[in-house]
């Protein structure tokens, strides 16, 4: 089949009990219209940019087919945006063969309204910069009413299960096209048609009433037609090459419409009051990127035969009614599964923060399985993140302060900072009077960036944090400046575990995107910084307070107490005002729009003293697990298996819970496996996971969500399978040389078959609550269930 889009990304089809049939027609009246779209590879600037690289591929690919491009222009907007791109693209190429051009014109003089606008544009070439060589037009003319009383019209409405008889004209002008091509009065050609764009409407009640219900927050959502995909349908039926819908030939088009247009925005945001939908906004939306083409209303082309059009339409609607469905999805779900993911980790500091599994990082989340991943470069053994085992012995306080002093000076004069944000908080006055050069920029009391920017950043970003928020206030003038954050994300578990969130990596990401990676010192990114607040920490790691309010205390009370001016805590206090108003502003501006919660944040990955050996990783436990006649399967299977039985699973912190190896080599499956036993009949029943929680030469394991499938309880499968892998492992001395010992957070209902397979209760370890996904915040919680931590020793 021809590549209608780019590897065939965008797909329509029809769902059964039976499964999904993609790219064909309907075969039943009760079988469910869907679509699917790819995610983008690259991001770009602006939508024209984008339709630029679309129109370069599709040139590409006619050239490789032996085929001419050929636009059909209605002298509409979309088409002339179609045609624009493909003669610019066009330029860029050394060969430059013409654009084929054809015009439907509907007779007697019904479309001349639409027509004018091609003769304008022929006029217009050579302001364009282009001339009567580059392009090459043909004109074919049709009589809708009489087209539409046709046998051909409806047999080719039933073929395409187009219920549209607007629609069925330009098919119509396809076939005739073809004709021609067969008697070489044009050359063999790819059809392109302007089809495809973004569509949204807004979700209301079915009672309400335009000008007379309020006008409420609600979600938008993507809206894509079955019978616009007849367009598809019909090139497919008749096996020809075609551009069906070239503003969706690409994701990228799509992706950097939704994230870079503000008409946009504001209607999704609901700052547009009584708008329903895009069609009317766009002439506007069109012209934020194309301000060189001229205005003009949305036509249709059939305004003066709309009421025989009306009837046709109702006609065709009566004997195809299941042909007029629509697949929804909110606009905030779409963007998840088009915006592309970074090829590398986020980098910045000695920071290094990054989102995958089994070695294919990235940054940003690709699936909610996505591990989250944390590590400190050059030198990690500067700076414990599980404080316990490398700071145990930290040097005098008066030491730590005037190194955390001395080292936020050294980074100001080093970067060359020219402003720093104050936020109210210790640490941004600490900066205050360590580098009384820098300007101070306080939050402001209103917004400087839009409401429709700040969308922009939530839409691309996900952040839910009003107080990350505030950052995007700042204003404009600060392009061009260096900027230092004073923000340090202090969390500390009760096992003295320091935590990082994937709210941290992605604010600073939006940073790094607003001011430009060259322009951005994230403080809580710089691991000498860092390490002086947790060598505070470890001298007052008795004390009940939460981490930063001893951190903060002791700053004031040992830095700032007596070599703060007035001035300055004047400046301090009225910050902190401005930025609590600035999150109440904010947060009323995130409240005004419906945005799904984000996939759980996971943190706990943590990196002990010095450099990790892996050894051989978990190789001799596939071994052990292999002569337990165990299959090994991949971690996407395992998951999926304990999803059945756990919906709210991730694998994220509570998988990795009091994790002590580098963060980033969690996401290699050298760190993880995932183990099956079969039945009598060799299907897979029960499945559990093992991945290391401390590497060589004294490493621990950890089995985690053992599941059967529910058919299967109740007869002994994951009692069987403990039993089996562990014994294994006990008798391999490969195991041994690399591992101590197994832990694991037991539930309630597999704590006997663990007891049954020689684990004992770890008395180093209290039982801790359960945590699971609430599927309204997106975050993990405590659950009601306690898991008791058991342990089977191997040497």
């Amino acid at each position: 089949m021809f590549e209608y889009t780019a590897v065939q990304h965008f797909q329509f089809g029809y769902e059964s009990p039976i499964g999904t049939r993609w790219l064909g027609r309907r075969k039943n009246k009760d079988e469910k219209f869907v679509a699917r779209y790819g995610r983008a590879q690259t991001q770009c600037d602006t939508w024209r940019e984008a339709n630029l690289m679309a129109a370069e591929l599709i040139l590409s690919k006619a050239e490789l087919h032996g085929l001419a491009p050929l636009v059909l222009y209605s002298g509409g907007l979309d088409s002339e945006i179609v045609l624009l791109s493909m003669l610019e693209a066009n330029r860029r190429r050394p060969k430059g063969n013409p654009i084929h051009v054809a015009t439907l014109e509907l007779t007697p003089d019904i479309n001349k309204h639409d027509v004018h606008f091609v003769d304008k544009f022929k006029q217009r070439l050579k302001e364009l910069g282009f001339d009567d060589r580059d392009v090459v037009f043909h004109r074919d003319s049709l009589n809708p009413i009489e087209f539409w009383k046709s046998d051909t019209f409806f047999k080719l409405a039933e073929e395409t299960q187009v219920v549209s008889p607007m629609i069925l004209c330009h098919l119509w002008l396809c076939d005739r096209l073809y004709e021609r091509q067969l008697r070489d009065e044009v050359p063999a050609h790819l059809p392109i048609i302007g089809q495809g764009e973004i569509h949204l409407v807004k979700s209301v009640a079915d009672s309400y009433e335009p000008g007379v219900s309020p006008y409420e927050p609600s979600p938008w959502l993507l809206s894509e037609t079955e019978n616009l995909c007849g367009i598809y349908r019909f090139f497919i039926s008749r096996n020809r090459p075609a551009i069906p819908g070239f503003f969706q030939y690409l994701p990228e088009q799509f992706e950097t419409q939704l994230r870079t247009n503000p008409v946009l925005h504001e209607l999704i945001s609901n700052m547009r009051v009584g708008k329903l939908g895009t069609r009317t906004s766009k002439p506007e939306i069109l012209a934020r990127d194309y301000p060189d083409l001229e205005e003009r209303p949305k036509y249709t082309g059939f305004e003066p035969v709309n009421s025989i059009h009306d009837t046709v339409r109702a006609e065709l609607g009566a004997r195809m009614p299941e042909c007029e469905s629509h697949w929804v999805r909110d606009v905030f779900d779409l963007y998840r599964d088009i915006v592309p993911l970074s090829d590398g980790p986020l980098m910045q500091g000695d920071w290094i923060a990054a989102f995958g599994r089994d070695g294919d990082i990235h940054f940003g989340r690709g699936s909610e399985s996505d591990v989250f991943a944390t590590e400190w470069r050059p030198e990690p053994e500067l700076l414990g993140k599980v404080w316990k085992s490398s700071l145990e012995q930290p040097p005098p306080l008066a030491s730590i302060l005037a190194r955390l002093k001395s080292e936020i000076s050294h980074l100001v004069s080093s970067l060359k900072v020219t402003t720093f944000i104050h936020d109210g908080s210790m640490l941004a006055r600490l900066i205050a009077c360590a580098a009384p050069e820098l300007d101070a920029v306080l939050p402001a009391t209103t917004p400087r960036l839009s409401n429709a920017e700040i969308f922009q950043r939530c839409l691309s970003l996900d952040l839910d944090d009003s107080e990350s928020l505030f950052f995007f206030t700042l204003s404009e003038t600060l392009r061009g400046r260096t900027l230092l954050v004073p923000h340090l994300p202090l969390r500390l578990t009760t096992e003295r575990v320091w935590l990082e969130s994937e709210k941290t990596a992605k604010l600073t990401f939006a940073l790094q995107q607003l001011f430009g990676r060259q322009k951005l010192a994230a403080i809580w990114t710089r691991s000498e910084i860092a390490t002086s607040a947790l060598q505070i920490l470890a001298l007052h790691h008795s004390r009940t307070e939460p981490a930063r309010e001893i951190f903060e205390s002791v700053i004031f009370e040992h830095l700032l107490a007596e070599t703060e001016t007035t001035e300055q805590r004047e400046i301090a206090e009225r910050a902190a005002k401005q930025l609590e108003a600035v999150k109440r502003r904010i947060q009323g501006s995130l409240d005004s729009f419906v945005r799904p919660a984000a996939p759980a944040m996971n943190s706990a990955y943590h990196l002990e003293r010095g450099r990790f050996q892996i050894g051989n990783g978990l190789e001799a436990v596939r071994a052990a697990a292999q002569r337990a006649g165990l299959e090994s399967v991949s971690t996407d299977v395992w998951l999926r298996e304990a999803q059945h039985a756990s919906p709210g699973i991730l694998l994220g912190s509570n998988l990795f819970f009091q994790q002590e190896v580098s963060g980033l080599a969690l996401l290699k499956s050298a760190y993880r496996t995932s183990v099956a036993i079969k039945d009598d009949n060799g299907d897979a029943v029960a499945w559990a996971h093992v991945h290391i929680v401390r590497a060589a030469p004294s490493g621990i394991l950890r089995i985690r969500g053992v599941t059967t499938r529910t058919e299967k309880r109740g007869q002994g499968f994951a009692r069987r399978l403990l039993l089996s892998l562990s014994s294994e492992i006990l008798r391999s001395p490969d195991v041994a040389k690399d591992f101590s010992s197994i832990q694991v957070w037991a539930a309630p209902e597999i704590v006997a078959a663990f007891l049954n397979a020689g684990f004992q209760p770890d008395p180093a370890r209290t039982a801790r609550a359960e945590q699971v996904l609430n599927p309204v915040s997106g975050k993990l919680e405590e659950g009601s269930r306690k898991l008791t931590p058991l342990i089977l020793k191997i040497i």
